[in-house]
């Protein structure tokens, strides 16, 4: 029972490293197209709610 979990904890860190390795190779032929993404071009994590309503007067003030 103890070398299957062995086994199994090295298969997970294979695999951990596996994505890793794709997730990098991802993003940098990603960035080879496209070039590297820069703050501007990137999507505001909590969007400015005033941006939505621009043009928008409140009656109430």
């Amino acid at each position: 029972m103890r070398s299957h979990s062995l086994k199994m904890v090295v298969v997970g860190g294979v695999v951990a490293l596996v994505v890793m390795f794709g997730i990098d190779i991802a993003s940098s032929g990603i960035e080879r197209i496209n070039g590297p993404l820069t703050t501007e071009d990137a999507m505001p994590v909590y969007p400015d709610p005033a941006a939505e309503y621009e043009g928008y007067s409140n009656p109430a003030g």
